[in-house]
């Protein structure tokens, strides 16, 4: 009984270590493709966003867990996390407050703080809640 016990851990141990179940660090290291880059805004709750990457953008900067956005003439920073993979917490930031001349800003707030998820590829980017349609759609900015 012992040894059917003690094979029986072991199993579980395996398991465990080829799934990286026992690996934290696996959440953020399995986002590099989202952190450190530029993603130009081309889309906000289904309409598109023509806009330069310059003015018109977002940045996951892994080190600080800051988020940088900007969606015309205010520089937004908001904390940040990522959790298995894909689910993102976006929490209330600062940002610079000069009058802009259109409602893309508020409307970037309100989406990266409704977003629960991310969905990415190579070049594209989506902040998302739940299965809806995504709230925010980027593309990378070369």
């Amino acid at each position: 009984m012992t040894l059917k016990y003690l094979s029986t851990i072991v199993l579980i141990g395996l398991l465990f270590t080829s799934c990286n179940v026992l690996k934290p660090e696996l959440a953020k290291n399995g986002n590099v493709e989202v952190e450190d880059k530029r993603w130009k805004l081309v889309e906000l709750y289904g309409k598109p966003v023509t806009e330069s990457a310059e003015t018109h953008y977002i940045i996951f900067h892994s080190k600080e867990g800051k988020l940088e956005a900007k969606a015309g003439c205010n520089g937004l920073m908001n904390p940040y996390t990522i959790s298995n993979q894909y689910q993102i917490k976006i929490n209330p930031g600062i940002s610079t407050k000069m009058a802009c001349p259109d409602s893309l800003e508020n409307e970037l707030i309100k989406a990266m703080s409704e977003a629960d998820n991310l969905s990415v590829s190579e070049t594209n980017l989506s902040l998302n809640k739940a299965r809806m349609a995504p709230l925010a759609r980027f593309e990378l900015s070369q």
